[in-house]
């Protein structure tokens, strides 16, 4: 092999357009697509600065290895890969996986990378040996019968169709193993709440195993295309390199003869699958059995995407009904933090932290509120879990849990009060919705006499600004506005289908503690003597950022208000009311 002269490796960063033009024209002409988003890219770049290779990194997988035709048999592979090797080390990356044609497998194995599995036209290397091996000797860890069953399910989130493919699979074997697909940027719900959900749900199966799942099993290294869902001839290759490695390892791990899925009515993708499992399996000696999929009274196909969607478009109560207990609280908590995450992206807001601008806020900007959203996501779903009782929920129960939820967010955000206010309001209100669920009343009409049920549980607090402000100005305080079950909320501002009009709405009527806070009794009444101006006036983007500027100027922020929008979005998806 022989030696590149001159060159040298540089990192490509993102957001160089020149840069990033050279180094797709460097792919395409070697053939390949630079159809994704590297985490990192390094090129060999020669004294004229024109690259000649290139190799990129996304999560744990290597991509886009492209060496100019002329440099071909030199050391310019190598030093890209090593280069590429030590940045995912770097990024905590111990094993990476490459995927590459067959004519490729030898120049990579020389480059100390192994075969884990192969299929028609790809083959999958990764860089440490034992990476495969040590997954494959947990799996025989797991306990097993005389007729072993295995069932690989993304359950995003896990669905009463999930549950019905696994108990019907699980009453014809001795022992089933359910494998959960590992975690991908693609998926809603985490790969810790899949498996959580998972866990629950079959509490009470005792032939019923869920594993660790693995870049093995249907991950994006062994299956990339799984998480796109749509046909190409790469789908298809990816599709029998992953039933390579099941069949040559997983299956025999596990001693596993039989391999269970859903019928796929509507999912060409998942069908293609499917049909190559049927065709594949029992050479390898595996039954493949397909169980029809469960239906909804309407005789409607259960399915995660039905509950995705309605966790996007609402009514939230219609995805409840298409899964089991156990899942609800995962719907409920990921609503509350998306209804969060909606009110931070509207742009612009008056005084408020958005994607422009800080607003009034020089302690937070968008990043920290984001983390904070990330950070109060999973206490959600585990004050729903307490909610899930036939008591009603109080005080008593939640309130530990609330507290430690704000030290998790106060740690987060290094001390700076980030959603304390929406954590209180958002919580009570799915804390609501999961106790009327769990006990089959109705949501839409039981919701606001539930919360103000739950609310006069708690007892006033003390010491506090808000209490403070309250007492000073003669304005009701966030506990005695739960106590009245947002009256607002349901009476006016639901009414409202414009998100920038409900907020401007909700800050003309709302006595917000923060603005009396900041601004006095003279600061909250121009603030609302100003959104109710430009209520009546109309309520274009030129305007909304002149009152943003205005509002920002007089270091007024209507804090309580983002918190009742927030409140509000949510309020929407259990009531579905229609917002724009």
């Amino acid at each position: 092999m022989s030696t590149v002269p001159a060159t040298e490796i540089r990192e490509i960063p993102p957001g160089v357009p020149s840069l990033t033009r050279r180094w797709r024209q460097l792919l395409a002409d070697c053939g390949l697509e630079a159809d994704f988003t590297p985490d990192y890219t390094c090129a060999l770049a020669d004294a004229d600065d024109r690259l000649l290779g290139a190799a990129s990194l996304c999560g744990n997988i290597i991509k886009g290895v492209a060496i100019d035709e002329r440099l071909r048999g030199t050391d310019a592979a190598p030093r890209l890969l090593t280069a590429v090797r030590d940045e995912g080390l770097r990024r905590g990356h111990a094993n990476l996986f490459l995927f590459t044609k067959p004519q490729y497998r030898d120049m990579f194995a020389s480059m100390a990378f192994h075969t884990v599995g192969s299929g028609d036209g790809a083959v999958l290397l990764e860089s440490r040996r034992s990476g495969l091996t040590s997954y494959l000797d947990y799996l025989r860890t797991l306990p097993r019968g005389t007729r072993n069953g295995v069932i690989v399910m993304n359950v995003n989130p896990l669905t009463l169709g999930h549950l019905h493919l696994i108990r019907t699979a699980a009453a014809s074997v001795d022992r089933l193993t359910v494998i959960p697909v590992a975690d991908n940027p693609a998926n809603r719900f985490s790969y810790t709440e899949r498996t959580e959900m998972l866990r629950s749900a079959t509490a009470g199966l005792d032939d019923v195993c869920i594993a660790r799942g693995s870049d093995y099993v249907i991950s994006a290294s062994t299956f990339p295309t799984y998480f796109i869902k749509s046909l190409t001839d790469r789908a298809e290759a990816h599709i029998s390199l992953d039933l390579d490695i099941f069949c040559r390892h997983i299956a025999p791990a596990l001693g596993a003869t039989v391999r269970f899925a859903g019928t796929e009515p509507s999912d060409p993708l998942t069908a293609l699958y499917n049909t190559k499992m049927r065709d594949c399996l029992p050479a390898a000696g595996i039954d493949f059995i397909e169980i029809d999929r469960l239906a909804d009274a309407g005789g409607h196909h259960i399915s995660a995407s039905a509950v995705r969607a309605c966790l996007d478009h609402g009514p939230l109560t219609d995805a409840l009904a298409l899964v089991p207990d156990t899942t609800v609280p995962y719907l409920l908590g990921h609503a509350a933090a998306d209804a969060l995450l909606a009110e931070l992206d509207l742009t612009p807001k008056p005084g408020l932290v958005d994607r422009d601008n800080n607003g009034a806020h020089t302690d937070m900007d968008y990043q920290l509120m984001l983390r904070s959203i990330l950070t109060l996501r999973p206490w959600f779903v585990r004050l729903c879990a307490l909610a899930m009782r036939r008591e009603l929920p109080d005080a008593a129960l939640l309130a530990p849990c609330g507290i430690e939820a704000e030290s998790q967010m106060l740690e987060a955000t290094g001390g700076v009060n980030t959603h304390r206010g929406a954590l209180f309001s958002l919580g009570l209100t799915i804390c609501a919705a999961a106790w009327l669920h769990h006990n089959r009343r109705d949501i839409r009409a039981g919701l606001r006499p539930t919360i103000a049920a739950i609310a006069a549980t708690y007892p006033e607090a003390n010491g506090t600004h808000g209490r403070a402000v309250a007492e000073r100005f003669g304005i009701p305080t966030a506990l005695q506005t739960a106590r009245d079950g947002y009256a607002p909320l349901f009476d006016e501002w639901l009414t409202e289908p414009d998100a920038y009009r409900r907020l401007l709405r909700i800050v003309a009527s709302l006595p917000d503690s923060n603005l009396y806070y900041r601004g006095g009794r003279e600061g909250a009444e121009y603030a609302r003597m100003r959104c109710g101006t430009l209520l009546r006036s109309g309520a274009d983007s030129d305007a909304l950022r002149e009152l943003d500027a205005d509002f920002t100027s007089r270091n007024l922020s209507p804090g309580g208000a983002a918190d009742m929008l927030a409140l509000s979005f949510l309020a929407d998806k259990l009531i579905k009311t229609s917002i724009t």
